[in-house]
């Protein structure tokens, strides 16, 4: 196999990256965190490759690296550790229909997830990701909004609900502390039994 440069941690460049601090605490010497939240929708009809490169690629994934490179650096020159948590989808891991261009982006941030686990692990840093279902948040109540929508949905959830807003916070928050410090490479479903039930 040809040897790999890391994705996580390429070499620093000090001009491009006058940033790596942000989020950063001053010296405090507790570990630190970050949560990658970067995604959008994109509907298969109509959706050319340079649109799905630069719209939701760019976005979905992208982002998602290097929001976790700059972090993974300051973590490592400050020698901290930490914890970093994506923010994927159930559609990484089961396909849904005019999903294909989203679908496949979040299953590359779930790939992202578990290499950046493997490469930062050494470094005390874990990286896992929460993959909910149909979160109720603004945009989500107005998506699913229509009755006949969102039951054909909800059918398919055995728990017969979607995630409300804390059930993902919650997710996140015990992913980050201390209690999961032997979790990392973890895309974490929540989804009330969607991927399960398997329709």
């Amino acid at each position: 196999m040809p040897s790999q440069r890391s994705l996580c941690v390429p070499p620093r460049n000090d001009a491009d990256h006058r940033n790596d601090d942000l989020g950063s605490q001053g010296s405090s010497p507790r570990p630190r965190y970050a949560v990658a939240r970067c995604s959008t929708l994109g509907l298969n009809t109509g959706l050319t490759y340079r649109n799905w490169r630069g719209k939701i690629l760019n976005i979905n994934l992208k982002a998602a690296m290097h929001v976790g490179q700059i972090v993974a650096r300051s973590m490592i020159s400050k020698g901290t550790g930490g914890n970093i948590v994506n923010i994927s989808s159930q559609a990484s891991l089961m396909a849904f229909k005019s999903f294909a261009a989203y679908g496949a982006s979040k299953a590359a941030l779930d790939m992202l997830t578990k290499t950046m686990a493997l490469e930062l692990a050494t470094h005390k840093i874990r990286v896992n990701s929460v993959n909910p279902t149909v979160v109720l948040t603004e945009l989500g109540k107005r998506s699913w909004s229509d009755p006949v929508r969102s039951e054909v949905m909800m059918s398919r959830i055995p728990m017969n609900k979607f995630a409300e807003v804390k059930d993902v916070v919650n997710a996140v928050v015990y992913l980050l502390s201390d209690k999961a410090d032997m979790i990392t490479g973890t895309c974490l479903p929540i989804e009330g039994g969607f991927v399960t039930a398997g329709v």
